[in-house]
């Protein structure tokens, strides 16, 4: 039987600004986590950073690599 095995996670923020034409954008910052960590601890952090900056938070996403053995 397969095992699967966490190997990375990463957080990622997705914020619209406006640039200097006026043109609304994306922008998406990222940031290593733990593999284990909790995800209603992620998204507290995930509200806390958002709140540093003057664009709308629009998208909180959690990427995971995992290996197959």
């Amino acid at each position: 039987m397969a095992t699967k095995n966490l190997m990375q996670a990463r957080l990622s923020l997705i914020h619209l600004e406006e640039d200097q034409f006026g043109e609304t954008r994306q922008r998406r910052s990222g940031y290593p986590v733990k593999i284990d960590a909790d995800v209603n601890a992620l998204y507290d952090v995930s509200i806390a950073l958002s709140s540093l900056s003057s664009a709308s938070l629009v998208g909180i996403t959690l990427s995971e690599e995992s290996t197959l053995a």
